[in-house]
């Protein structure tokens, strides 16, 4: 049904790869915000991302992009983050943004969901090096009904 979330916790992971092309620092605020700061040490195309998502501790969602530029609801994304033009590769230097996890789930689920504790595993990566991991934890509840689930 229609729903409202908090961004309970969000942490940095290991990604796949052993090598790191970024330094990322990230953190939640206002329960719905999580800020990135970004070091990019050498420039990446072709990001990949492998998303898992869990319910209740169960693995409902796994999926796999092979190219976040050619995904019609992730490149906007990328391209918004990292201030890119249609090229999408991302540049060697330093990038701070953030993200409205509640408007962005709300964008990819169309208003609906499951009510619950989620937590996201969510890699960054292309064929030599790591981008970002990061796991993010949501309480999701009935619209207006938000409450400490965790």
């Amino acid at each position: 049904g229609d729903f409202d979330l908090r961004v309970v916790s969000y942490e940095v992971c290991k990604a796949p790869k052993k090598i790191n092309c970024c330094d990322v620092t990230a953190y939640t605020y206002d329960n719905i915000w999580i800020k990135y700061d970004v070091t990019t040490k050498e420039n990446m195309t072709a990001i990949k991302a492998l998303f898992v998502g869990s319910l209740n501790n169960k693995e409902l969602i796994r999926f796999r992009v092979n190219d976040m530029c050619t995904h019609i609801f992730f490149k906007p994304l990328i391209l918004a983050a990292f201030n890119l033009t249609d090229s999408c590769g991302i540049f060697k230097g330093h990038h701070a943004f953030r993200v409205d996890v509640r408007a962005t789930t709300r964008n990819l689920y169309g208003g609906k969901f499951m009510y619950g504790n989620w937590s996201y595993k969510v890699s960054f990566f292309n064929d030599k090096c790591n981008l970002h991991c990061g796991l993010m934890r949501l309480a999701v509840t009935p619209r207006n009904k938000i409450e400490a689930l965790f």
